[in-house]
């Protein structure tokens, strides 16, 4: 990247209003800019185009809500298969060390949008949404430690938890660690 510095940058020498900066490389202005009789703007605001012969203007962008494209559609994009299609997001997900004591939060070693987990028994756990889905039909995914047999089952879905069952390959319910969690709708 080329760095030119100038201060007081001025065009004196012509009758034209146009003035040219040209780089041979990428260029990086740092400071305040003024374009076109716009004004500063301020902060958070966008330099909009209104298109060529234009004046720019500032504005301040409106924010997306349920990851929009702001004109109301579903979030969608392109993972390399050649079209678009909407993407469903993972709404809980929480990895937890299950072997800890009966009636008594498990520890959590990271989780996103669970308030806590709770052991219900040997191998049976609640897992607690801090924010409530907006219904109970979402899919569970569990899995538990590498190298441990047997299976994990979600459960009784609620709006606002699920419960999570570890089984031994006897399907015996058994501890695990660490168990991990995903909610998807």
């Amino acid at each position: 990247m080329s760095t030119i510095k100038v201060t007081n940058l001025k065009h004196e020498t012509s009758s034209s209003d146009n003035l040219v900066l040209t780089s041979g490389g990428d260029t990086q202005i740092t400071g305040a800019l003024g374009l076109g009789g716009a004004t500063y703007g301020t902060s958070g605001q966008v330099l909009t185009s209104a298109g060529s012969g234009s004046t720019p203007t500032w504005t301040t962008p409106t924010s997306l809500t349920n990851a929009e494209d702001g004109a109301g559609n579903n979030f969608e994009f392109n993972s390399g298969f050649g079209s678009n299609a909407t993407a469903y997001g993972c709404r809980v997900w929480v990895n937890f060390d299950g072997t800890g004591s009966v009636s008594s939060n498990q520890t959590i070693n990271g989780s996103g949008n669970v308030s806590s987990v709770w052991k219900n028994g040997t191998g049976l756990y609640t897992v607690n949404f801090t924010n409530a889905m907006p219904d109970a039909n979402y899919s569970v995914v569990a899995e538990a430690a590498s190298g441990s047999t047997g299976n994990i089952v979600g459960n009784v879905p609620q709006t606002t938890q699920v419960n999570i069952n570890a089984y031994t390959s006897t399907w015996a319910t058994g501890d695990r660690n660490p168990i991990c969690v995903a909610v998807f709708r």
